[in-house]
């Protein structure tokens, strides 16, 4: 996984969180972006993008996951690779995740938060985490728009894009697919970064 953390300076008496576009965490200018939100003042962002002019990279699509904090902490995280099941069901799709725990107020309790953004194979319905701490979260996948497929340069894929209100790990992933048979049980084994 690869990852950067900054912090901005003061700015021009808008919010930080406003002011700089999450866009610029993606090294190219023909992304998609696959989920948007804010959660407890975090700005955040999933988007995809294509690795390479080679033809391969078509079907091998970038994710970027980008936030903003409410006091200006911007971090990222890139990973590129196949898209599940394409080497077996033994075989972790391909994700990125980044967390970030702060205080909202001074002397407050610490917020935790974590985003993730995840790419899969068009047959992929379904997509279950087993996460610690605390049992399990389960989402139906999106499929990338054919305007934002193009956009990118990138085949249609289907992925899962999602902001967590507090700090987890990815223990296992479960993927089904529309006929609700498994065709992704595959150990997960990754923390975010924490900011």
């Amino acid at each position: 996984m690869s990852a950067g953390s900054t912090a901005l300076g003061a700015g021009s008496g808008r919010s930080e969180a406003t002011a700089f576009p999450l866009w610029k965490a993606v090294p190219t200018r023909a992304f998609a972006t696959l989920g948007t939100g804010m959660l407890h003042g975090t700005h955040w962002a999933i988007y995809a993008f294509r690795g390479s002019e080679k033809s391969k990279a078509r079907t091998r699509p970038c994710l970027v996951v980008a936030h903003l904090t409410k006091d200006g902490r911007y971090g990222s995280s890139i990973e590129c690779g196949f898209l599940a099941p394409a080497l077996g069901s033994d075989v972790a799709p391909v994700y990125t995740l980044f967390g970030a725990s702060y205080q909202r107020q001074a002397h407050g309790p610490v917020v935790g938060e974590t985003f993730l953004g995840m790419s899969i194979a068009a047959s992929v319905r379904s997509v279950t985490l087993t996460v610690e701490p605390g049992g399990s979260v389960s989402r139906k996948t999106q499929l990338l728009s054919s305007r934002q497929s193009a956009k990118a340069h990138l085949a249609p894929f289907r992925y899962v894009a999602l902001a967590i209100p507090r700090n987890i790990c990815v223990d296992h992933i479960v993927a089904t697919d529309f006929l609700g048979s498994i065709v992704i049980d595959a150990d997960g084994n990754e923390c975010p970064l924490i900011e």
